[in-house]
């Protein structure tokens, strides 16, 4: 059973974020924010199989930014870096 390329994609990502305030005084913002992602993939076929996989690279200029924003927190905690963001109890 031969295998054939059923459909490949490639593609570029633009995200765009604009400023956000962190609070009622508008003094503390995170500051906006423009990243690039990078996507590419494919699917085969075989036989009444389809198989696909794909690779997901983001950011990819390694920008540092702020990743979350919260509103109004109690000390001065209101911005965090991404990677805080995403750690679970941060």
């Amino acid at each position: 059973m031969a295998a054939r390329a059923d459909r490949v994609l490639a593609g570029i990502e633009g995200r765009y974020a604009a400023r956000v305030y962190a609070n009622d005084a508008n003094t503390a913002f995170r500051a906006e924010l423009c990243i690039v992602n990078l996507v590419a993939g494919w699917t085969e076929v075989f036989g009444p199989l389809r198989v696909g996989a794909f690779v997901r690279v983001d950011n990819v200029t390694d920008k540092e930014y702020i990743g979350s924003v919260i509103v109004n927190a109690a000390n001065d905690r209101l911005l965090r870096a991404l990677a805080d963001a995403q750690r679970p109890g941060a």
